[in-house]
C-alpha cells in the first residue's frame, strides 16, 4: 500500500513503455533479459516458450504480409471468381438438355440406392 500523495504511477509507465517498445523490437527473448537483469533464474521451458511465441509472431506477421501484397490479392480474387464461377454453373435449372441430365441424375441415383 502506498500513500496518495507519493505515486510510482509515472514510473511505471515509464518500465511499461521499456518493456513494450523491447517486446515489439526484440521479441519474447526481451522478457528473459528482464529477468536476467532482475537476477531470476529462468529455465529451459521460459526460454523455448520465448523461442516458440517468437516463431508464432513473425510467422504470422509473414502470413499477413503475404496476404496483403498484389498477389495475394490477385489470388484471393481469383479463388473467389472461380467459386462464384462453380456456384452459377452447378444452380443451372434451365437451358436446352436439362430434362436429360435429371433423368441421368436420377438413374445414377436409383442405381447407388439398390447397391446400397
Amino acid at each position: 500500500v502506498s500513500l496518495k500523495s507519493v505515486s510510482g504511477i509515472a514510473t511505471v509507465v515509464e518500465i511499461a513503455a521499456y518493456v513494450a517498445a523491447s517486446v515489439f523490437n526484440e521479441g519474447s527473448t526481451a522478457f528473459l533479459t528482464f529477468m536476467q537483469d532482475l537476477g531470476i533464474n529462468s529455465g529451459p521451458s521460459a526460454h523455448e516458450w520465448a523461442r516458440s511465441s517468437d516463431f508464432y509472431r513473425i510467422s504470422k506477421t509473414d502470413e499477413r504480409a503475404a496476404r496483403e501484397t498484389k498477389e495475394g490479392r490477385v489470388l484471393r480474387r481469383q479463388e473467389q471468381k472461380d467459386v462464384s464461377d462453380n456456384l452459377d454453373d452447378s444452380n443451372v435449372l434451365y437451358g436446352p438438355g436439362i430434362g436429360d441430365e435429371m433423368h441421368v441424375f436420377y438413374l445414377k441415383i436409383q442405381i447407388q440406392i439398390k447397391i446400397s
